[in-house]
């Protein structure tokens, strides 16, 4: 089961767990964790997000080799740390604009695990909406909305 914050909500994750067919019922309350057995239990959205997509290798989510799996990486812990901190969330989204300038997803040109977490921590911050002059991460981020309800593993 996938417990999700309603003030915080793990958006990325909650895709991610959808984009994998993991099944797991998503269950609103006061804090994000999930239990993946063992005595295991992730508490962070990134976290979750990397467990579900390396449990589920044939959605090429998590990359397909050392170094995409590395970038992808970066991009989770970007949305935990620069993205997540209002400090520096103008100098992230700053960044982010030139990332997603000259290519459609973040990581080796395919839809990612970082791609999800990205759009999750934008989503649920709410204040990507005011930037009227971040126009590449605006149309990032509607392409990734537009692609997420689509089943991205078969």
């Amino acid at each position: 089961m996938l417990r999700a914050s309603k003030s915080d909500p793990p958006v990325g994750a909650i895709i991610v767990n959808s984009a994998v067919k993991n099944n797991a019922k998503v269950e609103w309350g006061n804090v994000t964790s999930m239990d993946v057995g063992d005595g295991v239990v992730l508490s962070t959205g990134a976290s979750i997000i990397r467990y579900l997509a390396r449990s589920a290798p044939q959605c090429n989510l998590y990359g397909d080799g050392p170094l995409s799996r590395t970038e992808v990486d970066h991009w989770l812990s970007f949305t935990m740390g620069q993205l997540a901190c209002p400090v520096e969330f103008q100098e992230a989204l700053k960044y982010l604009e030139s990332s997603v300038k000259p290519k459609a997803y973040l990581v080796s040109g395919k839809l990612s695990a970082a791609d999800y977490a990205v759009f999750g921590g934008l989503f649920a911050s709410g204040q990507w909406q005011v930037r009227k002059s971040m126009l590449n991460v605006t149309k990032y981020l509607f392409s990734i909305f537009d692609t997420w309800m689509l089943p991205s593993c078969l």
